[in-house]
């Protein structure tokens, strides 16, 4: 028996190349593979594999070599608690500067039409929610029964998709043995992320387009309203522990904007457009130290 297999494109992000002149433009396409026997149906298992080819782009300026000193090599645990789930990385690697951690190319790639997978990322890793409801989780590990799901529910469909990954984002840190609560180690701590969701009255103030802080300032409310809502005094305990404060919610939906892809995928024969955070691919779009 042959083997089926569905390929996906999802969004495009920038990747920092080591070398002089040339850029590094990942693509990321979702692979899945169905075995296909007489008796026997197993799961489906899928993985995102991020594929990159070099251009001939020149790079504005090379990086001043001070810049390129305060580049550390990351905690080894990064690639080991990926690795041990059958995460797989070729050609990159991850540096942390003081801007946080970002993917780098570990050598020049050379200008080729055909593109290299340098990231083979497994679904299971990844927090997924249909765009468009019914709510659909890949993985789902939602308990049955558990007040998240009524919270998502509640949810505007066209402009809360930023909440839902943060009510999931959240309770995968509280779900045992989840590999989020590993990656949240090395995701920016509030004092570093640059969503404006947190800024402060103050910085607002600075903002030289009012139209920005009064757009800004309306998402603050959204946010703030959804949590009143949800984590009053009265919520149980297993939806209160997942955002004890304001403070801690606002992080979440920071986190939620900043590293979240939307990616056309298929769960068995249906086809979808989740919102997804994708670990490891998700520091493509940063940079640190340059």
């Amino acid at each position: 028996m042959r083997q089926g297999m569905n390929v996906m494109a999802s969004t495009q992000h920038r990747l920092v190349g080591a070398g002089d002149t040339e850029h590094v433009l990942s693509v990321a396409r979702m692979k899945r593979v169905v075995p296909i026997t007489r008796n026997i149906t197993p799961l489906p298992r899928q993985r995102l594999l991020v594929m990159a080819m070099a251009s001939n782009a020149q790079v504005a300026e090379r990086p001043a070599r001070s810049n390129q000193e305060n580049l550390l090599d990351i905690d080894p645990a990064f690639y080991e608690m990926g690795y041990v789930r059958s995460l797989r990385a070729y050609g990159i690697e991850f540096k942390e500067g003081l801007d946080g951690v970002g993917v780098y190319a570990a050598k020049d790639f050379p200008y080729s039409r055909k593109p290299r997978i340098i990231m083979e990322i497994p679904l299971e890793l990844m927090i997924s929610i249909s765009k468009d409801p019914p709510w659909i989780f890949h993985p789902d590990f939602v308990p049955w029964g558990h007040p998240i799901f009524d919270i998502i529910n509640s949810t505007d469909a066209e402009e809360d998709w930023d909440l839902r990954l943060a009510c999931l984002f959240l309770l995968a840190m509280d779900t045992k043995d989840h590999f989020w609560k590993l990656y949240n180690d090395f995701l920016p701590e509030p004092a570093e992320c640059t969503s404006l969701i947190l800024a402060t009255e103050g910085e607002l103030a600075e903002l030289q387009d009012n139209r920005v802080a009064s757009a800004v300032q309306h998402q603050k409310k959204r946010v703030e309203d959804f949590w009143t809502k949800n984590w009053a005094p009265e919520a149980p305990l297993k939806i209160k522990r997942l955002a004890p404060t304001l403070e801690h919610f606002q992080w979440a939906v920071a986190i939620a904007q900043t590293r979240h892809f939307t990616v056309n995928m298929t769960v068995g024969a249906r086809p979808q457009v989740a919102n997804m955070f994708i670990p490891y691919l998700g520091m493509s779009s940063f940079h640190v130290g340059m």
